[in-house]
């Protein structure tokens, strides 16, 4: 699902960045009002972000982060994690206090069952091969439950 391991700069229209810039705030708030370790943000319908976007969320500078664009006006997630908590390895990372190894997803699902169906085998194939770690699925699923 990853496609950057970092952010890049981007030249935005204004109209973007002062959105961009005002859902950092709030963003930034929820965070360190929380005492957030790590964060998975879902349908930022985001197509770039500024270089300094990690630091206007998050206070001080540890913590690293990876995100993929949103396609039209839809999708885009964004992980952002304190890097004194968590640490990223190739697939997984590791709660650096408990030295405990951890697969995070952050997942935003298609609407189409085809392709819903597939990105629950992929998922699925994730946990298989990882059966001697803790996994996290989060994200938006789009999915709603019948009674």
């Amino acid at each position: 699902m990853e496609r950057r391991d970092r952010l890049k700069g981007g030249r935005g229209n204004k109209k973007e960045k002062n959105k961009q810039n005002s859902r950092s705030e709030e963003w930034g708030r929820i965070i360190k009002e929380n005492g957030v370790d790590m964060c998975c943000l879902e349908e930022t319908k985001l197509e770039q972000l500024e270089d300094r976007f990690g630091f206007d969320i998050w206070s001080g500078k540890d913590f690293d982060w990876t995100w993929r664009e949103a396609e039209g006006r839809s999708g885009g997630l964004i992980s952002i994690w304190n890097r004194k908590a968590f640490e990223k390895t190739m697939v997984n990372g590791r709660w650096i206090v408990d030295n405990e190894d951890m697969v995070i997803l952050n997942v935003y699902a298609p609407c189409g069952n085809a392709e819903k169906t597939h990105l629950w085998d992929m998922i699925k194939l994730v946990i298989e091969q990882n059966v001697e770690v803790k996994i996290c699925v989060a994200g938006d699923f789009n999915s709603i439950r019948e009674e």
